[in-house]
Formats: C-alpha cells, sequence, structure tokens
C-alpha cells in the first residue's frame, strides 16, 4: 500500500505547457547522507525533469534541495529523494505531503 492520490501538476518544458497526472505522497523527512554529485542533479538524472519548485504541497518556493524521505504507514521501507526547497528539507522528523516522483536513493525504483 504507498497511500497516494493522483493530483495535476503543470509543468513547462520548451515553452509548451503539459498537463500530466501525478500522485502525492505523505513522507517523512529524514537526514539523509551527503553525496559527491548533489541529490537534486541525481533526481532530474533519474526523472529527466527539472526540479523547479519545492514539492512539498503548498510551499511556493525554488527547489533547492534532494530530500531524503519515506513513505508514512507504508510497507515500503526504502529511502527516496525528493526536490525540496532547503527550509522544508531543514524540518528532520516532519510529515508532508508531497508530489512525485519520487527516486530511490539506489536509483533502482521510481514513483511516479
Amino acid at each position: 500500500m504507498l497511500g497516494h492520490k493522483s493530483s495535476y501538476r503543470l509543468i513547462v518544458n520548451h515553452n509548451f505547457k503539459i498537463l500530466t497526472t501525478m500522485a502525492i505522497y505523505h513522507i517523512k523527512n529524514r537526514r539523509g547522507e551527503h553525496r559527491e554529485d548533489n541529490w537534486i542533479r541525481f533526481w532530474e538524472e533519474k526523472t529527466g525533469l527539472d526540479a523547479g519548485q519545492c514539492h512539498v504541497l503548498g510551499c511556493m518556493k525554488d527547489a533547492e534541495d534532494g530530500a531524503h524521505v519515506n513513505l508514512v504507514d507504508s510497507d515500503d521501507k526504502k529511502t527516496y529523494i525528493v526536490p525540496m526547497c532547503h527550509q522544508c528539507n531543514c524540518q528532520f522528523g516532519q510529515e508532508f505531503h508531497v508530489v512525485g516522483p519520487l527516486v530511490s536513493v539506489d536509483g533502482n525504483t521510481i514513483l511516479p
């Protein structure tokens, strides 16, 4: 059980507006490990998307960090990366609702 629901998010790419269906996830922010190449770039490379704004619902700041998160109320115990602003990312232990996609830290799983 992933505990997510569909939502719509406007993605602007090359001056075309594309309406896509993306999932909303209930996550818990956690402290992550340092990476030589930053985590937000890792997320962008794996998804093929620009991180854009913070993926926390209601936050309109630019995404600066690749936050380490775990799904809440899920059997999936993997740690995932999701773009967040620095202020949201520094709230370790807090629960948020975020827009996907989420990328596992090993790069093998992408949740939409």
